[in-house]
């Protein structure tokens, strides 16, 4: 008996070494010693764990297991093209939220582009596309600047500033090759780097007050309950997608 394991790692090695070649650049001799290091034996680590659990273990429990890299796009090269010529017809809004999981002639049945710019340029056109691009470009840059002065003032690279924007570096490169940033798990971990604001070495945090925590939590609540009346939507349940949003239909 056979199987074929694919790997789908390859756009997250490519993230990871991107945002360090990135992160060299703005760090002090001593951080990017630190850095590569500490890189390598991730990289190392994460190897080992996948040849164990991915290669290994299927090879031994599924006699004859045939392992194969993939080498090719996987059809993303054809929804990216796709996207570029169908924004033509709705160039500045868009076709709407979640519009590319119901878009018509697409090459492949995807819920999403597996990038995040293509995502945007569809479903909320070039207007919002090029404000949410500008937007981030310019709060990556500030970090890289303000990242590259802690380093050559402070000889301490113990700072935690480093590895949270090179989670974040990594994370926004690999949202260019997958649908990270559509999925639930991969949100809440976006949320919680972001919460982590570094400054001067020090956690920055905003205390809420007591009212602000109230109405949070009620808005929280509501939009809960929303949600889940709305959810597996008769009408929508066929579509057998995995992102919830297919599965639910709320009403305005």
């Amino acid at each position: 008996m056979g199987c074929v394991i694919t790997d789908g790692s390859s756009g997250a090695m490519i993230s990871l070494i991107l945002a360090l070649t990135i992160l060299l650049y703005f760090v002090n001799a001593e951080a990017r010693k630190k850095l590569v290091l500490l890189t390598l034996k991730t990289i190392l680590s994460g190897i080992f764990l996948w040849l164990v659990f991915i290669v290994i273990i299927p090879y031994w429990l599924i006699n004859g297991a045939n392992f194969q890299i993939r080498t090719s796009s996987s059809g993303r090269l054809d929804l990216w093209l796709y996207v570029l010529q169908s924004i033509s017809d709705s160039p500045l809004l868009g076709f709407g939220p979640m519009s590319f999981s119901w878009a018509e002639g697409k090459p492949l049945p995807n819920a999403h582009p597996h990038n995040s710019v293509m995502q945007l340029l569809y479903e909320y056109g070039i207007i919002s596309c090029i404000v949410m691009i500008g937007w981030v470009m310019s709060r990556v840059y500030y970090r890289l600047r303000y990242l590259s002065q802690v380093t050559c003032l402070s000889q301490d690279t113990t700072t935690a500033t480093i590895p949270v924007t090179y989670a974040l570096l990594s994370g926004l490169v690999y949202s260019l090759f997958s649908g990270v940033m559509v999925m639930p798990f991969a949100q809440l971990m976006l949320v919680f780097v972001i919460a982590m604001q570094v400054q001067d070495n020090v956690f920055q945090f905003y205390k809420a007050g007591i009212w602000t925590k109230i109405i949070l939590f009620l808005m929280v609540n509501v939009m809960t309950l929303v949600l889940m009346n709305s959810y597996k939507n008769e009408e929508l349940l066929p579509a057998l997608f995995p992102r919830v949003w297919l599965n639910g239909l709320i009403h305005y």
